[in-house]
């Protein structure tokens, strides 16, 4: 993997002839918004833009000392936490870089290193967007769409930008419809007053969610709705977005209690354990060859 290529000190002679890697080091450093990162997130995007390879953009303080470990780091998706899945999930780019804020970003279910897979060729999809940081307000957030065209090109454009300059806003979400073509890929830059090490800006970036065509059925696993018909309880959310339930008499919900709408097309199974005092809900993708699994548990 090439590590800061745009870095004036030790430059790349010609970044777009590296072969047999999986991505870049997109951002190097504490200030993820210096010119050398914005050049650098701009090669990639370059790169991606010939649509040979998924290259993957990974982010870190490049430290030579232990004292500076871990100011930029890669906050990464995992089923648990094992050696292997950290190392798919960097390869695949199921990670996001950050310095302090934090970020959830899906289309229809399908998250940031994963491909959705749409028959047609525009589709309305929902997105959903979370952004949160513990120590500092947020101040941006922005949405790009990139295009898969063949050539080493900059196809970057803005969809959408929210300024939160001066909110004094901590946590933000957005979910929203818009329509998708094959061949685009997106991606979520978040900044926020400050790090939560050292004086420069906070600042989050995403890896792509991309967007290819298929013949077979499509594969999203998007929950549209989660809603809790049970007087007794409360369905509630956590900052990062994670739901929990607070309830009196946990023994006496059940699977039927919780009501769950998944993208068109999608299939719904729920489960309650009431001794775990947990729901399990899975959500299987109209091809059948994806699922999203996602547990709420029940406090008193």
């Amino acid at each position: 993997m090439p590590v800061h290529p745009a870095d004036p000190t030790y430059p790349f002679l010609n970044v777009y002839t590296i072969q047999n890697h999986v991505g870049l080091e997109v951002w190097n450093g504490a200030n993820g918004i210096n010119a050398s990162n914005i050049r650098t997130r701009k090669y990639w995007d370059e790169l991606n833009a010939r649509g040979e390879y998924k290259y993957v953009g990974l982010s870190n303080t490049d430290s030579h000392t232990a004292d500076g470990t871990a100011i930029t780091y890669n906050m990464c998706y995992l089923d648990s936490l094992t050696i292997d899945n950290i190392n798919n999930s960097l390869k695949t780019g199921a990670t996001y870089g950050t310095n302090g804020p934090q970020l959830r970003f899906d289309i229809d279910g399908i998250s940031m290193g994963e491909t959705l897979k749409i028959k047609a060729d525009k589709r309305n999809v929902r997105v959903n967007i979370k952004a949160f940081d513990d120590l500092h307000p947020l101040v941006k957030i922005d949405l790009y769409r990139l295009k898969v065209t063949g050539e080493t090109e900059d196809t970057k454009e803005t969809v959408k930008s929210w300024d939160l300059t001066g909110q004094r806003v901590s946590i933000w979400s957005e979910s929203f419809d818009m329509n998708v073509s094959p061949g685009e890929f997106y991606r979520i830059e978040i900044q926020s007053e400050k790090a939560a090490v050292g004086d420069v800006p906070g600042f989050a970036c995403s890896n792509p969610v991309w967007i290819e065509k298929t013949n077979d059925a499509a594969n999203h696993t998007g929950i549209t709705n989660i809603k809790l018909n049970y007087s007794g309880a409360k369905l509630l959310q956590t900052k990062a977005g994670n739901y929990y339930i607070r309830c009196n008499h946990p023994e006496r919900l059940r699977a039927g209690h919780l009501k769950v709408t998944a993208v068109r097309g999608a299939r719904v199974a729920k489960t309650y354990d009431a001794i775990e005092r947990v729901f399990q809900i899975t959500v299987t993708s109209p091809d059948g060859a994806n699922s999203r699994c996602l547990k709420i548990f029940v406090i008193n």
